[in-house]
């Protein structure tokens, strides 16, 4: 998975893009830590993050706050889980509320490793 913070028609976004089995690996690490509200998931750990739009993205079950720059908190459900699913699926794009900027989650091809090189 690829990960990283970009600014697309002028509204900051975070870009997190997968295989379908990456994103359904994805959605089964997060169902594992929903009923412990305490545990979150690094998910930039799990991920090649941009170099030049560098991020820390963790998934909980609360939301948490951070001041820190290129720092972001999701707040996960296991309605966050089915949808990670769906877009897994197909050639899908699905959006999500972190603590500051949406998360844009995606199999699209368009967001691939070429346009990572590039972009990243």
């Amino acid at each position: 998975m690829n990960l990283g913070l970009f600014n697309f028609k002028n509204d900051d976004a975070l870009l997190l893009s997968g295989s379908s089995r990456e994103l359904n690996d994805l959605a089964d690490k997060i169902e594992t830590i929903l009923d412990t509200p305490r545990l979150s998931l690094n998910i930039h750990h799990l991920c090649k993050v941009s170099t030049k739009h560098p991020v820390k993205l963790y998934a909980s079950a609360i939301l948490n706050s951070s001041k820190t720059v290129n720092e972001f908190w999701w707040k996960c459900t296991l309605i966050s889980v089915d949808l990670i699913r769906q877009a897994s699926d197909k050639d899908k794009e699905i959006s999500f509320e972190t603590n500051r900027v949406p998360l844009l989650i995606t199999t699209s091809r368009h967001y691939n490793s070429d346009w990572w090189e590039q972009f990243s």
